[in-house]
């Protein structure tokens, strides 16, 4: 519901205040819109986790941590996993 909102939100924010920053820094705006993504881009591959490739309950260790309800899988190897997989990106 939050990310709904948000994305609802942002897409309003935009639809005003595009042509506006179109309209008095013209094609220079391109440049800011460029900056921003970049910037979103980075954001995202250092602190989004990966989950692909990982079954749901590595992917609840991950959020979780040693709280996560992992059923019938055996602790210490998805622990041991999670720490290669975490380890290469």
């Amino acid at each position: 519901m939050i990310s709904s909102f948000s994305g609802i939100a942002i897409g309003v924010m935009l639809g005003f205040v595009n042509p506006v920053a179109l309209e008095n820094i013209g094609w220079k705006y391109y440049i800011v819109s460029v900056v921003l993504l970049i910037v979103w881009i980075i954001c995202a591959w250092f602190w989004f986790p990966e989950t692909k490739d990982r079954s749901l309950e590595k992917i609840a260790q991950v959020f979780d941590g040693e709280n996560a309800l992992l059923g019938e899988i055996d602790k210490e190897a998805a622990n041991v996993q999670t720490e290669v997989i975490m380890a290469k990106h």
